[in-house]
């Protein structure tokens, strides 16, 4: 990810944190500075780790997975289809939801992908947090 491209990803984690805080939030772990990362997270077995963009918690123990795509990269599809899986998985063990943020560019193609997989997500449009 080049300077800019995380510069960007930065901002748009700050702009939904600060929506989340107006929705009751009271607790984050973000991929910034400001907070504490979230747990990387595996399959069974599995070598690779993914890491939420930003994980947010409701008093009552509710647990939130956010994660920010900016594009669909066809070569990486499948990773990114199992990062959804897991990140889905977790938000629902943990008494919450996953929730997808992205550019309205993709959404279609990611309604597909997630219908398709029979993912439980949200989808966020970015520029709502504008």
């Amino acid at each position: 990810m080049s300077v800019a491209q995380k510069a960007k990803k930065e901002t748009i984690i700050k702009n939904l944190i600060k929506k989340l805080k107006k929705q009751g939030y009271k607790e984050f772990r973000a991929k910034t500075p400001d907070y504490p990362s979230p747990v990387d997270l595996n399959y069974n077995g599995s070598m690779k780790k993914f890491t939420p963009d930003v994980v947010g918690m409701l008093e009552d123990d509710h647990l939130d997975v956010y994660e920010i795509e900016q594009k669909i990269v066809e070569r990486e599809i499948q990773d990114q289809i199992a990062k959804w899986i897991l990140f889905s998985s977790y938000s629902k063990q943990n008494g919450g939801n996953f929730y997808i943020v992205l550019p309205e560019k993709i959404k279609d193609r990611v309604e597909n992908l997630i219908s398709r997989m029979m993912i439980n997500a949200k989808i966020i449009d970015l520029e709502s947090l504008s």
